[in-house]
């Protein structure tokens, strides 16, 4: 599959993950709406723990979805999509190349996400 294939080549040493599906999709609503998919993700991953995934498949209508996801830990598979950045509150859909060159530099520029602890905060009991 190579619907992203130009996505991929922004910034190739920060890809942590480059996957390829091809297969059945289970609903979580039962058979009814279980479909043949395929789907392909690009997962970038910076210094400031902070990263970008963008995916495509039969369920987006193969047009590229961004979305900013946050790591925890050292392992390359421990993430999520956040929602709590100025950048996105959603996936953004469609997103092109040279949006995604704009938006991976916005990524990379975030703070390095940290928890403070209640002590650190000021909430100790």
């Amino acid at each position: 599959m190579k619907w992203l294939s130009k996505h991929k080549q922004l910034l190739p040493e920060y890809i942590v993950k480059d996957t390829d599906v091809m297969g059945n999709y289970v609903s979580p609503f039962g058979d009814e709406y279980s479909t043949r998919t395929a789907r392909e993700q690009v997962v970038w991953r910076f210094e400031n723990d902070w990263g970008a995934s963008v995916s495509c498949s039969s369920v987006t209508r193969f047009a590229p979805e961004f979305a900013v996801v946050r790591w925890h830990g050292t392992a390359n598979d421990k993430f999520d999509l956040d929602y709590s950045t100025d950048i996105t509150s959603d996936v953004i859909s469609h997103v092109s190349v040279s949006e995604l060159a704009l938006l991976l530099a916005r990524t990379r520029g975030l703070k390095r996400y940290t928890i403070k602890s209640d002590v650190e905060a000021g909430n100790e009991s």
